[in-house]
């Protein structure tokens, strides 16, 4: 099966190249989910609970999102099953502070979550057949992992990715929470280029 467009919107020439400067402006366009959710928080925080203790949350993009407001706005946030966003993080400028490790960031997610472990690779992939790229698999500050795939002797699915899924099949089966921890050594798309 052949793509109709290339599943990078900043892909040049050879495949698995991109554009790094392309990808630095994308990711701060007027029209992303980023700024939206900065203004919504910002609404919520100025106008409608000001003085309130406000933490963000989200699943997949949302949780995503989730992460780059805590990083803003430097408050408490919560992000299930999201794919890895510390290269974005750093993108936008946000990283310095998973590096000085004074982040209150937390991503829940499981190891049957091929999204969230950074192996929804290549055009050949559930991903790369839906038209996206979702090959990082570092997340900003601490993740708290699962191992659904050693527990329960499973294989990685993307019906580990589903929310319902991740409450009914994961957290709930399980008695307690992992132990959150900063990963070290993560490396991100590397199959990709950026030039």
């Amino acid at each position: 099966m052949v793509l109709a467009e290339p599943v990078c919107d900043c892909a040049v020439d050879d495949e698995y190249q991109c554009s790094s400067r392309c990808i630095k402006s994308e990711l701060r366009g007027d029209t992303l989910y980023y700024k939206a959710a900065i203004m919504l928080y910002e609404h919520a925080a100025k106008e409608l609970f000001p003085g309130w203790n406000i933490w963000v949350t989200g699943h997949s993009l949302g949780g995503a999102i989730a992460s780059f407001v805590a990083q803003t706005k430097h408050i408490p946030g919560v992000a299930f099953e999201s794919p890895g966003d510390k290269l974005a993080s750093a993108r936008l400028g946000l990283a310095k502070h998973h590096i000085l490790g004074d982040s209150l960031l937390y991503h829940v997610g499981n190891t049957a979550d091929p999204v969230f472990m950074g192996k929804c690779t290549g055009k050949t992939s559930v991903c790369g057949f839906g038209g996206y790229a979702l090959e990082t698999a570092c997340h900003a500050g601490h993740e708290c992992v699962y191992d659904v795939v050693k527990d329960n002797d499973t294989t990685m699915s993307i019906l580990y990715h589903s929310i319902q899924t991740v409450m009914d099949e994961v957290i709930m089966k399980y008695e307690e929470v992992p132990k959150c921890v900063r990963k070290h050594g993560c490396t991100d798309c590397v199959q990709w280029e950026f030039v």
